[in-house]
């Protein structure tokens, strides 16, 4: 397969990616089972996932965007962003389900970033 691509670590790689964009707090891990589908599918096709493997630290917050931006504008401009509003799994106390994805999907940044890398 193609790399599959884990934050915080920032891998150059060649070739198309798929930038699997949605929810991770209260989802459920939709992100193994897309990676799963693009091995058997796509094998060649490098896959990044901002689904960190384990809890995730708060610490963290810095490098996690800084991960997603590199790859959402690799993506972009290169390969595709896979966006899956996955049902709640989990109820997270104090936190909208998928209030990053959201604003997300509604901001357009992806859109926009598409349209200005198109080859």
């Amino acid at each position: 397969m193609g790399a599959v691509l884990l934050p915080p670590t920032i891998t150059p790689i060649d070739g198309p990616l798929v930038f699997l964009a949605g929810p991770i707090q209260g989802a459920p891990d939709w992100q193994s089972e897309a990676i799963r589908w693009f091995a058997e599918h796509a094998p060649t096709i490098s896959v990044a996932s901002p689904r960190r493997p384990g809890p995730r630290i708060s610490s963290d917050y810095v490098a996690q965007v800084d991960w997603e931006t590199h790859h959402l504008r690799r993506a972009a401009g290169h390969g595709v962003i896979l966006f899956w509003l996955a049902c709640e799994a989990v109820n997270v106390p104090g936190r909208v389900y998928a209030q990053t994805s959201r604003f997300e999907l509604a901001d357009g940044r992806c859109a926009t970033s598409a349209t200005e890398h198109r080859l």
